[in-house]
This record gives C-alpha cells, structure tokens and sequence, in this order.
C-alpha cells in the first residue's frame, strides 16, 4: 500500500489502520487460524481464495456495502479462464500481474528470455526463488512443458527434481521483499519476482531489468476479503470500499506498481505503467500465461509432498555449505605461524 493510502483512509473513517504483513500464503492461513479475531480485512492471492472460503476462514461480501466494485474491470478481459470466485462473493481485486525473472543487467548483460537463467550454473548462489509452495513448483512446470495446474505424478516429480537441481547450485528462497532487497544490493543476480516488484526496484536501481520468459508465466490477482471473525465488518468494508475508489486504486498502482482492475482509475494512473509491456503484457504473451486453478484433494497432496522434499533438501544444502565454512575456518586456526 502507499502509506498516503493508509493515512487517508484513518483522516476519513476517524479510526486507526493495524497494518500487518505476511512472508507466505501458508503463514497467512496460520495467522487467521490462530488469531482469527484480530484481523478484519485480508489481501490474498487467487489461488488460496477459494481454500479459505471452505476453511471458513473468510465471509461473503456484502456487495450493499461496496458501491465501487462498479468500478471493476471484467477480469475475464485478462484471459479466456479466471477460474476463482467469479461473482466475486467472497473477493474484491486489487491488483493484478505475473510472476518473471528480474536481473542485474550490470552482471548478466544480455539474457535469454528464458525460467533456463536460474538453473545456470555460472550462477551458482547468486539466484533467488519465491517460498511459495504452489507458485514456485509451476516454474520448472512451464519450463518443462507442463500445466501450471498439473495433478500428473510423473510431471511434478520431474518439477520437483528440476527445483532440487537449483538447490544443488546453491539456490536461496526467500520471501518478495528477500528478492527486492537481493537485486537491490546486487546480492542477487536473478531471481523469480512479482511483476510489480521487480518494477519498483527498476524504479529505485538502473541495474535491474525483468522479462516475462518465452515459455510464459503464472498470472496472479491479489484480492481483499473480509476476515470471517472480525469484530468490525462494516468498518472493514468501508475500508474496501475506499480502496476501490477511482483516485484510491491509481495511487495505490502508482506507488506499487502493480496494475490494478479498476477501470475508473485509469486516467489517473501513470502513462509509463501504462505502456509497460512486462506490467501490461500484450495478447500474444498473455496467451503464453495461465491462472492457477482450484486445487483438488489429489494435487494438493502431490504438491505438498513435493514441497516438503524441496524444503528437506535445502535445508540438508544449508548445513552442507555451514559445516564447510566451519571446516575452512578450524584449518585456518590451526595453522602454525612460521617462525
């Protein structure tokens, strides 16, 4: 959010915003799970709505009370197939965009457009993933060819050892500001990034650069939703509500840039996000991309399995590489100094 944003909202409804942020999916489930009372509103991505609508952990939008999803674009414009919540019963959209490969042009000055620069090998500890189980195991899916929303065994098990190859080069997996602030100093050379993150740092370094990959990309929606034991309903829709106002959504588009589905908020918004074409891809690479769709029983089980083995193999890399730097560091206390 733009903090402006934030302030506004407080001058307005004379009430104090709690502003609270997530490294994962899974950590915001755990949260509304454990401290179900303390939220009201939630910004989640697509493709865990429809999960926590069944967990109950989100309620039905009063649409009485939110006069300006008028002002919402027909999401099916972005693609043949949206596949979550498509009246909108549970969700309001924020923002939209894909997820790409961002890069230090300084160290990697001419790129394939390819998911192939972050198994390459001459990268070795400079390349960054996403920790988000579902998102990050669709990588390797693309690049090998598969659906995003694969349920084949075989197919997400060669994904899965396409993610264990990237360990073994010494790949990290952090969280989206992990991946910003990464580029940033030039930790990370490249790195799986929002489209809009990868943006704001382009914004703040000359150095950076990012593509959408041939192969093409996950396309994600971050949506609000109201929290289902929240104490204070009306108030958390009327802050929805502000936020889907025309001005509202550019300067919350113009801050992150992120686009938004807004379309009342167009004129408003900066021509240069406008004409980016990895912010605003074109029909021909939107073709290429896909949404994730609604997880079932059995490939949510495949996915979690696989997820499980990737995170027991990092951290099986991690004591690899800390014993050897701990084995470099004894022999260079044991050597003797020359008399």
């Amino acid at each position: 959010f733009d903090p402006e944003v934030l302030k506004a909202f407080e001058k307005k409804a004379g009430v104090t915003v709690e502003y609270g942020i997530f490294g994962s999916t899974d950590e915001m489930e755990a949260k509304l799970k454990s401290e179900p009372g303390k939220w009201d509103v939630v910004v989640v991505n697509d493709n865990i709505i429809d999960e926590l609508a069944e967990l109950r952990l989100i309620r039905k939008l009063d649409h009485s009370k939110l006069p300006n999803m008028k002002n919402l674009a027909d999401r099916r414009s972005l693609s043949k197939n949206t596949p979550f919540d498509p009246e909108n019963l549970v969700s309001a959209p924020y923002m939209w965009g894909t997820t790409l490969v961002a890069y230090r042009k300084d160290k990697i000055p001419n790129p394939e457009h390819s998911w192939n620069l972050l198994w390459d090998p001459s990268l070795r500890g400079k390349v960054r993933m996403i920790g988000e189980r579902f998102e990050t195991i669709s990588i390797p899916l693309i690049l090998l060819g598969y659906s995003i929303n694969s349920s084949e065994p075989d197919q997400i098990r060669s994904a899965t050892d396409k993610l264990i190859e990237q360990i073994g080069n010494d790949v990290r997996i952090g969280d989206d500001a992990d991946v910003r602030e990464g580029l940033d100093a030039g930790d990370v050379w490249a790195a799986m990034c929002y489209s809009g993150d990868a943006a704001m740092v382009v914004e703040k370094n000359e150095n950076v650069d990012f593509f959408i990959p041939q192969e093409g990309a996950p396309l994600w929606i971050d949506c609000f939703a109201v929290v289902r034991d929240s104490s204070a309903t009306d108030l958390a829709h009327e802050f929805i509500n502000f936020m889907l106002e025309a001005e509202t959504a550019a300067k919350s588009s113009n801050y992150t840039w992120h686009d938004n589905l807004n379309h009342a908020s167009r004129p408003y918004i900066d021509e240069e996000l406008l004409s980016n074409p990895h912010i605003i891809p074109p029909e021909d690479v939107m073709d290429k991309c896909s949404w994730f769709t609604k997880l079932d029983a059995r490939r949510e089980q495949l996915l979690n399995e696989a997820w499980l083995e990737v995170q027991r193999k990092l951290r099986g890399r991690q004591k690899e590489v800390a014993r050897s730097s701990e084995e470099v560091a004894t022999e260079l206390t044991e050597v003797e100094p020359e008399e």
